[in-house]
């Protein structure tokens, strides 16, 4: 009895209105510097640094032009406080930080692909992830980004 009722418990958390930033699979619309940049598609890669560390996925940046293809990205979620594992940290409504692994590659306002770092915030209550990318082709212009 006592399993099945956190079960159940566990089961509501899940289902719950939680800020799910990054959501894995759908494609979700990017934009640099107020331009169109592509969509990203995010999937879970792995638990780094264990209970303090972060979630990290593999974000796949499909260009603005269907030529251009598509860019490989990391992203480091950072966990929440009191959620040790990936799992808790995606069902657990909480502001956090999303930044860029090295080597990190995007799309600019124009397009072009190239490395980028990002730094990047979500609330609860909003799917959307804003913040700053860097680009190696512009490192001294930081841009705004958003992930809708």
């Amino acid at each position: 009895m006592k399993r099945a009722i956190q079960l159940a418990s566990l089961a509501i958390m899940a289902f719950s209105g939680v800020a799910e930033a990054l959501t894995e699979g759908p494609p979700r619309p990017i934009t640099v510097a107020g331009c169109p940049s592509g969509v990203a598609s995010f999937f879970f890669a792995g638990n780094i640094g264990g209970p303090a560390g972060v979630c990290s996925y593999y974000m796949d940046w499909q260009g603005p032009l269907s030529l251009a293809g598509s860019v490989a990205c990391y992203v480091n979620e950072q966990k929440a406080l009191g959620q040790t594992s990936c799992l808790g940290n995606r069902t657990f409504e909480a502001v956090s930080a999303v930044t860029s692994a090295p080597d990190c590659q995007g799309f600019d306002r124009f397009g072009i692909p190239g490395d980028v770092k990002l730094i990047l915030g979500e609330a609860p209550g909003t799917p959307a992830l804003n913040g700053i990318a860097l680009f190696a082709t512009s490192p001294f212009l930081p841009q705004s980004i958003s992930i809708l």
